[in-house]
């Protein structure tokens, strides 16, 4: 078993060729690729295309939602303006004439 046995190699160290080999086969042998079954990869790709889809629907309805939300407080903020404008109207119709004219 020689994957219990541990071996330090210091940065900048040289090792022998032998050292290099044994190195190389330990990593390959614990680094071996294993292929994930093909139901998994399916599971996953349905899983993620279902993600999307819903992340694209949700920030869809975001902006229609953010789209409703301008046009109704834009339309407020003129109904406001126009009722402002016409107050300041109605105020500068009613302020009364002085009875004696001011001679400058």
């Amino acid at each position: 078993m020689t994957f219990l046995r541990k071996t330090y190699i210091p940065l900048g160290q040289k090792i022998s060729p032998h050292e290099q080999k044994l190195l190389e086969k330990s990593l390959q042998e614990t680094l071996m690729l294993t292929a994930p079954p093909e139901d998994f990869v399916f599971e996953l790709e349905d899983a993620l295309r279902a993600e999307a889809q819903r992340q694209q629907r949700q920030q869809t309805h975001l902006w229609q939602g953010l789209g409703i939300a301008g046009l109704i407080g834009g339309g407020l903020l003129s109904i406001v303006g126009g009722v402002w404008v016409w107050l300041r109207w109605q105020e500068r119709q009613n302020v009364k004439t002085p009875l004696i004219p001011l001679i400058s």
